[in-house]
């Protein structure tokens, strides 16, 4: 019905406000999170930088998003892959990407329930857009590991350890 009263097209029914999704599945009627039926996706969006710059940070840390589409405005909406198996999992998994992320992205977009933008349509002069499928780590648990394996130090090669001045090692708390 909304389509036929847009003249078939998703831009019809936004009245130049855009059109939204949600980043997980919902029962039927449902748009709370008591509602959500999957656990999928967590929004990571970070308005306060610019594209070029969101952009750059969706790549940098490597999160497995399964699609990043532009918001016809001033921010990038990547949906990060989760697949917890429930609210509580989805919750720890959330907490992890928002204390990795905490100087950059809005905190204000931590609910299961999200809605994000669709790519494809109008918002006001502007077009939310696809820009990317299924980039960053293949899977939440390779994402994870990578997060834990930055906590662990520099990694260091042969020639730096072979060439290392032990005697002046201003870290050693143990002596010789």
């Amino acid at each position: 019905k909304k389509l036929d009263e847009g003249g078939g097209h998703l831009d019809g029914m936004a009245n130049g406000r855009g059109v939204y999704v949600r980043v997980n599945p919902l029962t039927l009627d449902g748009y709370e999170d008591k509602d959500v039926t999957k656990f999928r996706h967590v929004l990571v969006e970070a308005d306060d930088l610019d594209l070029e710059e969101q952009w750059h940070l969706i790549n940098e840390t490597n999160l497995p998003c399964a699609a990043v589409m532009s918001s016809g405005g001033r921010s990038l909406h990547a949906w990060v892959t989760v697949d917890a198996k429930d609210a509580a999992e989805w919750g720890q998994r959330t907490k992890m990407i928002y204390d990795h992320l905490a100087d950059y992205i809005d905190p204000n977009n931590k609910n299961p329930s999200r809605l994000s933008r669709l790519p494809n349509t109008r918002r006001g002069d502007s077009r939310q857009e696809l820009l990317a499928l299924n980039i960053g780590a293949t899977n939440w648990k390779e994402w994870e590991n990578q997060i834990q394996a930055e906590t662990i130090g520099e990694r260091l090669d042969f020639d730096d350890l072979s060439t290392f001045d032990t005697t002046n090692d201003p870290n050693n708390v143990l002596g010789n």
